[in-house]
C-alpha cells in the first residue's frame, strides 16, 4: 500500500521554532514528527510513501536519505504552494489503487488498519479521518448522516453556529477516480473545494470516528502539550510507556552521583549530566546534551546538542538545537534560538510571551479539596490526607479541606468547614463559601457513596454554582452504569477542567459510557508512601516468622472483599504447605459495623476454626497507621486481593502492595487487571478458592518466578510513590490554571 505526506507547509504558526527547520521535521520525543508518522504507516502495510514537499524541502530529503526507513521514498517539490488539494493532485502520478493521505503536523493513535477496512466495508470513495473536539469553531467541521456518511462541510464556523462537533483530523483514505475531480496547476483547498464537490457529483465520503487521542502541533503550546499528553499516558509511543517505565534511555547517559532525576524523563544519546542538577519531571533531554553543575530543568523540551553551564534553571521552554547557554541564568517559558549564547538578564526570544504569567510563579495555588477526611476512617480520606502532605513539600501551595461528613468528628485545623452528607441544602452553602473564600481551584474526590442523595447527586447542587474551576479524582469507575449514575458522571464531568482515574484501562470507558472527552481525562496513579525499605527476613527473624510464607489482605473489612475465599484458599494450601500463614489486617468498615455489627468478621472467624486454621491465619483487627501497613506489606510474599467486584476501578490496598514490590495475587477486577499485566502478578477467577490456591502455590514453588515478578512490580511501584504523583497533580494544576481561573461554561 501507498502514502502521501503532505509535507509542504512552513509552519507559520509554529515558528520560531520552525524559523530553521520544516514543520514536519520538528523532533517528537527526539524523532522527526515524519519519522513517527512512518512507522505508524508500516503497521498497516504501507512500503511506498510520497513526500509533498516546498518549504525548506531539502532538509527532509537530506535526512531520509540518510538512513534505511523500510520503505521506499519519493519526493514531490511544489515549486509554488499549490494548497492540500493541490498537492495531492501534484502527486497523482504515483497512486493507481486505494492509498492514505496524511497531514504532516497531526499526532494521533487513529487505528489505520481499522480505517482502511472501514473504508472498504463502506464502498467508499474517500474515508475522512474525524476526531471530536470541545471548540469545533476552528477547524473544519464534518456533519454525517446515520449510515456514516458525508454531508456537509464547514470550514472554521462562527463559535455557537457548529452543526457537529467532530473535524476533519487531516488523514484520509482514497481510491484514486477522485483525483480527476481535482484540478490541475492551481491552488485547490481539499477541504473547501474538493470535498464539497465530490459530494455535489455523488461521490461517496465515508466519516471514520476512530481513535482515541488527536492534536495537530501548529503551535508551540500545542508542541509542548503532546509530549506533556506523552508523559501522562494519554499518547503514545512505540519505544516507552511512562506509565510503568518513568525514565527512558537512563542506561545511556552519564550522570553525576549527586544528579538527581525524576520521572518522566526521556534521555537521547550521548548526555551528560553534572554534579547537583536536578532533571525532571517533564523533561526531553535530547542527545549531545551536556550541563554543568547545580541546573535545574523542569518542563522543558531540549533539542540535541544544547549545552548549559553551571547554574541555569530552564522551566516550560523549548530549546532548539545547538543552544549554548553559558552562565547563570533562569529561563521560564522561552524558545532559544539556535546558535545563541545567553547573557545575564536577557531574553532570547519568546512565545505566547503576554499569556505566560497569568498565574504568578512566585503565588502559591491555593486549593480547596472536597472529599472525606481523617479521623473518618474511609479509605479516601487517608489518601486525600496523603496527598495534600506531599504536595504541601513542594512549598508551591496552600491546601484547605471541606471535609463531607457521616457523623461528628475531630478534625484538625486544615478542614476549614463541613458538609453534613445527607443535608441537601448543605452543598448549595457550601458552594457559596468556596466562592468567596479566595480558592484557585476545588479538588473534588469522587466516590458515588461519600455524597449525600442517590448515588450523590447532591454533589451537583454544590459544583453547577462554582465560579472557580474544579477536577474531579474518580475513585470508582462504572463500566455499566445506572442511567442516574452516569447522569451524574457526564454531568460532574461537563464543567470540570479534568477528569482524573487512577487505571488507563478505565479511560475507553470514561469515553464510551460516559461521553467525556479524551482530552479532558488524565491518568494519574494512585499514590503509594515512601518509607525505609527493610529485609523481608530481617522482619520475619524478629516477629519470630522465620520460615513461614506470609501472605497477607488489608484494608477495612466488608463482604464485598470475599476473605472467605482467601481463608478457604489458604487451606487448600496448608495441606501441602504447612508453613503458611494469612494476616487479615484491618478493622470493619464503619459503615458496615452501623448496619450488621461483626457479622461478617464474625463469620470469617468461624471458617477460620471450621478448616481448623487458627495457626494458620491471623486477624489484626484495628485501623492500622500507614508505618504498619507498610512494615506488613515488607513482611509479605504474596499481598491478595479476592474482591468480589469486577468492575473496581483503583484500590488502594493494592496500589500499596505494588509500590513495595510484592507479588500480588487477585481476582480480575479492573484495576488489578491493569496493575497485574505485563508479568507484575497472578489473576485468579471470582469466587474460586481452588484458583487462588494454585496461584498461591505457584508462586511458594517457584520462587525464580516470584523474584522476577517483585522485580517486574518495583519497577512499576517506584513511579507511585507520592512525591512522583503529587508532582503530576501540581504541573496539572498549574498547566491548567494558566488558561486562567474562568469554569467553563
Amino acid at each position: 500500500m501507498k502514502a502521501l505526506f503532505l509535507a509542504g507547509g512552513k509552519g507559520t504558526r509554529l515558528r520560531p521554532l520552525t524559523d530553521h527547520l520544516p514543520k514536519p521535521m520538528v523532533p517528537v520525543m527526539g524523532r522527526p514528527l515524519l519519522e513517527r508518522s512512518i512507522e505508524a504507516l508500516k503497521e498497516c502495510g504501507v512500503n511506498k510513501v510520497v513526500f509533498s514537499t516546498g518549504y525548506r524541502a531539502d532538509d527532509i530529503e537530506k535526512y531520509f536519505s540518510s538512513s534505511e526507513f523500510g520503505v521506499n521514498i519519493h519526493y514531490v517539490c511544489e515549486d509554488i504552494p499549490l494548497g492540500t488539494g493541490g498537492a495531492i493532485k501534484n502527486c497523482a502520478d504515483y497512486f493507481n489503487d486505494t492509498f492514505i493521505i496524511f497531514n504532516s503536523d497531526i499526532v494521533s493513535n487513529i487505528d489505520l488498519n481499522d480505517m482502511v477496512a472501514f473504508h472498504k466495508k463502506k464502498r467508499a470513495d474517500v474515508t475522512i479521518a474525524a476526531t471530536r473536539v470541545q471548540n469545533p469553531s476552528s477547524y473544519g467541521v464534518i456533519e454525517y448522516d446515520e449510515f456514516g456518511f458525508a454531508t456537509t462541510f464547514t470550514e472554521k464556523p462562527k463559535p455557537g453556529e457548529e452543526k457537529s462537533d467532530f473535524i476533519n483530523a487531516g488523514v484520509y483514505v482514497f481510491n484514486p477516480k477522485v483525483l480527476d475531480l481535482i484540478p490541475s496547476n492551481r491552488v485547490v483547498s481539499v477541504e473547501k473545494e474538493t470535498f464539497p464537490a465530490l459530494l455535489q457529483n455523488g461521490y461517496k465520503i465515508a466519516v471514520y470516528r476512530g481513535g482515541t487521542y488527536w492534536i495537530d502541533i501548529g503551535t508551540p503550546e500545542k508542541y509542548m502539550r503532546v509530549h506533556a499528553d506523552i508523559f501522562s499516558g494519554l499518547c503514545k509511543i512505540p519505544e516507552n510507556n511512562f506509565l510503568t517505565n518513568r525514565i527512558y534511555g537512563l542506561e545511556r547517559i552519564q550522570i553525576h552521583d549527586t544528579a538527581r532525576v525524576i520521572g518522566p524523563v526521556w534521555f537521547g544519546d550521548d548526555v551528560r549530566i553534572g554534579a547537583n542538577v536536578t532533571v525532571g519531571p517533564n523533561v526531553v533531554v535530547g542527545s549531545g546534551f551536556e550541563s554543568g553543575r547545580g541546573c535545574v530543568i523542569s518542563d522543558s523540551i531540549l533539542w540535541n546538542n544544547v549545552s548549559v553551564g553551571s547554574g541555569v534553571s530552564i522551566t516550560k521552554s523549548v530549546v532548539t538545537a545547538g543552544v549554548q547557554n553559558r552562565k547563570r541564568y533562569s529561563v521560564r517559558k522561552y524558545h532559544l534560538l539556535p546558535g545563541k549564547q545567553t547573557a545575564s538578564g536577557h531574553i532570547i526570544s519568546t512565545y505566547g510571551r503576554k499569556d505566560c504569567h497569568k498565574l504568578s510563579q512566585d503565588k502559591k495555588i491555593k486549593i480547596l479539596f472536597l472529599s472525606t477526611y481523617p479521623p473518618r476512617a474511609c479509605g479516601i480520606a487517608t489518601f486525600t490526607q496523603d496527598l495534600i502532605c506531599e504536595l504541601e513539600k513542594t512549598g508551591q501551595v496552600d491546601t484547605s479541606v471541606a471535609a463531607v461528613s457521616d457523623s461528628e468528628y475531630s478534625y484538625p485545623p486544615r478542614v476549614k468547614f463541613t458538609i453534613e452528607q445527607q443535608n441537601e441544602e448543605a452543598y448549595a452553602e457550601a458552594a457559596e463559601k468556596i466562592n468567596s473564600s479566595g480558592f484557585d481551584l476545588l479538588m473534588v474526590e469522587h466516590e458515588y457513596g461519600i455524597f449525600g442523595g442517590k448515588w450523590g447527586k447532591f454533589l451537583l447542587n454544590l459544583t453547577s454554582r462554582l465560579k472557580i474551576p474544579y477536577f474531579v479524582t474518580l475513585h470508582t469507575v462504572l463500566p455499566n452504569p445506572a442511567e442516574s449514575q452516569k447522569e451524574i458522571m457526564s454531568t460532574l464531568a461537563a464543567k470540570s477542567r479534568k477528569i482524573i482515574t487512577m487505571a488507563s484501562n478505565t479511560v475507553d470507558i470514561l469515553q464510551n459510557t460516559y461521553g467525556i472527552e479524551r482530552t479532558k481525562i488524565e491518568v494519574v496513579h494512585h499514590g503509594v508512601p515512601e518509607y525505609p525499605s527493610t529485609e523481608r527476613d530481617t522482619l520475619k527473624k524478629e516477629l519470630g516468622l522465620t520460615g513461614r510464607f506470609i501472605v497477607s489482605t488489608f484494608g477495612l473489612i466488608s463482604p464485598g472483599k470475599g476473605l472467605e475465599y482467601g481463608i478457604e484458599a489458604i487451606a487448600r494450601v496448608a495441606k501441602k504447605h504447612p508453613d503458611i500463614l494469612y494476616f487479615i489486617l484491618g478493622q470493619t468498615h464503619p459503615v458496615v459495623k452501623r448496619k450488621d455489627g461483626e457479622k461478617y468478621r464474625e463469620k470469617l472467624e468461624r471458617t477460620v476454626k471450621n478448616f481448623g486454621l487458627e495457626e494458620k491465619v491471623r486477624f489484626v483487627n484495628r485501623y492500622l497507621k500507614i508505618e504498619e501497613i507498610i512494615r506488613y506489606l515488607q513482611l509479605s510474599d504474596v499481598y491478595m486481593t479476592p474482591y468480589l467486584g469486577k468492575d473496581q476501578a483503583v484500590s488502594g490496598t493494592l496500589a500499596y502492595a505494588a509500590g513495595y514490590g510484592r507479588v500480588i495475587i487477585s481476582t480480575p477486577y479492573l484495576y488489578a487487571e491493569e496493575m497485574l499485566k505485563d508479568g507484575r502478578g497472578l489473576l485468579a477467577d471470582f469466587r474460586s478458592p481452588a484458583t487462588l490456591a494454585e496461584r498461591i502455590e505457584e508462586v511458594m514453588t517457584h520462587p525464580e518466578q516470584q523474584e522476577e515478578m517483585e522485580r517486574r512490580t518495583q519497577e512499576l511501584g517506584k513511579t507511585m510513590y507520592w512525591g512522583e504523583v503529587s508532582l503530576h497533580y501540581l504541573h496539572l494544576f498549574q498547566a491548567e490554571l494558566q488558561r486562567g481561573k474562568e469554569p467553563p461554561a
